[in-house]
């Protein structure tokens, strides 16, 4: 079963359809909460269905073949991720564009978050995916210029790998004019550096292979997706399925993003680092 439904309801759709012994990936974020995210992952494991979550740029072959460079060595030993994704989202034609919207956008309560849950969570997705697990996390956010929605349009973070790496993220909704909108992460190793603009690799300049660079255009539209990598994630869950085999993006990975989100609210509201993995009590 595949879930797409606002945000707010994808957790007990997902845990109704697992009690019936169903197969289920949904979109992000798989839950607005953590404990809704938490509760997803034990319905799974005690059913013994499978949960997967829909983060198809680990699928896009240039992000795919960025991690292969990193995990084998090829940057080095990693030290610092940096990421910005500066889009844009209208009031008006998104968060507004129609009842159904209205219903649901830009509220706590239903979406969960803003520029981060709904818009950044891919970035953070892709920050853990090469990074590896974050062990601390410190975080502000705040809304700048959409007065009619309550969650945040722009955020900053800085993380602590377990490995001792860095990262920092800005995430912004707010980015004007919106012809210039962009998401760029930049991976610094002992032996080199990797840029990813979008969702290609703009720069490779390793020691020992020298500076490889490649143009990449800003963009105007951030909303519509005009690679296919969701049929990608979708063939994989499929062949995951008649393989018996763990889906890759499955309910663990999909959760990781989610918590370091939350931490980052979690931050910007006690003005403290928060340590990860967050803390049972905390239902979030």
């Amino acid at each position: 079963m595949t879930i797409a439904t606002p945000s707010y309801l994808h957790a007990p759709q997902a845990i109704y359809a697992m009690e019936y012994h169903k197969h289920v990936i949904v979109e992000k974020p798989m839950a607005t909460t953590l404990a809704g995210a938490r509760e997803m992952v034990m319905k799974a494991e005690r059913n013994g269905v499978k949960l997967g979550v829909v983060f198809q740029e680990r699928y896009a072959p240039d992000i795919v073949k960025a991690r292969s460079i990193v995990s084998s060595g090829g940057l080095g030993k990693v030290f610092l991720i940096e990421a910005r994704m500066m889009w844009w989202r209208d009031e008006k034609t998104y968060y507004n564009r129609d009842e159904l919207a209205r219903s649901w956008r830009g509220m706590w309560d239903t979406e969960g978050g803003g520029a981060l849950t709904n818009q950044g969570i891919h970035t953070v997705d892709l920050m853990y995916w090469f990074g590896g697990e974050v062990s601390d996390v410190a975080g502000f956010y705040t809304n700048a210029s959409h007065p009619s929605i309550t969650v945040e349009d722009n955020a900053v973070a800085v993380f602590r790998y377990r490995n001792g790496a860095l990262g920092s993220l800005t995430a912004s909704v707010s980015t004007q004019p919106s012809n210039v909108q962009f998401r760029v992460i930049r991976i610094y190793g002992t032996e080199g550096q990797l840029e990813i603009t979008d969702r290609s690799i703009t720069l490779l300049a390793t020691n020992q292979g020298g500076v490889q660079r490649a143009g990449q255009e800003l963009k105007r539209d951030t909303v519509t997706q005009t690679e296919n990598l969701h049929k990608l994630l979708f063939s994989s869950f499929l062949n995951a399925l008649r393989e018996g085999r763990e889906f890759p993006v499955n309910g663990y990975e999909g959760m990781k993003s989610l918590e370091i989100i939350k931490a980052i609210y979690l931050s910007s509201n006690t003005n403290q680092v928060i340590k990860l993995p967050l803390n049972q009590v905390y239902v979030i």
